[in-house]
């Protein structure tokens, strides 16, 4: 069968983690014949694989790409002895061959009410609404879903109104070189003994300001007599509202910004944290928190449904209200005398593309 990996927005993040998950499955599949379709911009980055052709296409600008979701990728696949379409885009294409459609964006989903005056929310408020009304306006041509968690399922069931007979949870691989994580484990310590980190864009809904109101509240004497530290992976200069309020508090030397930082180095903080703090609203997923879990790590997330899909059955975890800093302030407290049991193998996520082959042969 000659199946079409349609992936052209994958360039960054955890977009393009799930392509290079498929792009291993795919490679190992001898029975199917697989086309990608991907974005120029990976032209020089994706690895050699001996049983994927490549198709690099322009879709940079928006235009571009609402061009070959609509236009495009009927011109050049349909009619051509291609059987499947399987699609990351979130978007599902127009195209008469049958397609299976991993969605992968929860915004259209969620009941999630985003400010439209603050600046860094249009473009949330982009994909929750409009995304919202071309994922609908095409689910027509859905054969099959994927998702990544229950609440997701039963999201896209109720959104869509698609029958469960035709919506899978697939949930992606996390793969860790440990190898990597224990070289640099003495290296990487950190200066203070009770660190924690947050991994986390600035979107607001992530809710880096519950961490700083319960900081506040534990009170900065405490603070620095345990030595805690809370690592924010995001770029000061661009959040200065946030950064405005932990100077109010004068939390400045407790929280400290990254910036943007690569994964290993993410990796590093988690294994060597007290804890790693999660007190987002809304995941598809949330890959930090299996992260943490490899390490056997201790886990403070918001008591929300993403959080017990993914942990469910974990036991160093603590789920706090994502609106109560009272909470979020006595679990940081807690957490400091909690003992750190490091790479216990003993919770297993089922994850991987698996269930993929059977879906194909339905179709």
């Amino acid at each position: 069968m000659k199946i079409i990996i349609y992936a052209t927005a994958a360039v960054d993040g955890g977009a393009l983690s799930l392509l290079n998950d498929l792009l291993e499955y795919a490679n190992d599949d001898i029975d199917n014949e697989y086309t990608v379709c991907v974005n120029e911009k990976l032209n020089n980055e994706v690895s050699v694989y001996n049983n994927l052709t490549f198709l690099f296409v322009d879709t940079k600008a928006w235009h571009k790409r609402v061009y070959f979701d609509f236009i495009g990728f009927k011109k050049n696949f349909d009619n051509k002895d291609y059987c499947l379409v399987i699609n990351l885009q979130n978007i599902p294409v127009r195209t008469q061959l049958k397609q299976i459609l991993y969605l992968h964006q929860p915004l259209p989903f969620s009941d999630i009410k985003l400010n439209i005056l603050e600046k860094r929310n249009r473009k949330l408020i982009f994909y929750k609404y409009l995304y919202g009304l071309i994922i609908k306006f095409n689910s027509c041509f859905i054969d099959h879903c994927l998702v990544q968690t229950e609440w997701m399922r039963k999201a896209v069931i109720d959104k869509l109104n698609l029958s469960e007979k035709k919506i899978s949870i697939i949930r992606p691989v996390i793969d860790i070189d440990l190898n990597k994580i224990l070289k640099n484990e003495n290296e990487n310590e950190n200066e203070n003994e009770n660190t924690f980190i947050y991994p986390a864009a600035s979107y607001s809904y992530k809710n880096h300001i519950i961490l700083v109101e319960s900081l506040n509240m534990i009170g900065v004497d405490f603070l620095f007599q345990n030595k805690i530290t809370v690592i924010f992976t995001l770029d000061r200069d661009e959040n200065s509202k946030l950064f405005d309020r932990i100077k109010k508090y004068n939390l400045q030397e407790i929280i400290k910004f990254t910036g943007n930082i690569p994964r290993y180095d993410v990796l590093n903080y988690i294994y060597n944290a007290k804890a790693l703090l999660f007190p987002s609203r809304l995941e598809t997923f949330g890959i930090p928190l299996i992260e943490a879990v490899k390490f056997n790590s201790n886990i403070i997330v918001s008591d929300l449904p993403y959080a017990h899909d993914v942990l469910d059955g974990y036991e160093n975890v603590k789920y706090c209200n994502p609106d109560s800093p009272e909470d979020w302030s006595e679990a940081i407290k807690f957490a400091i005398n909690l003992k750190e049991n490091k790479l216990n193998q003993g919770f297993e996520l089922n994850s991987g593309w698996r269930e993929l082959s059977s879906i194909i042969s339905t179709l």
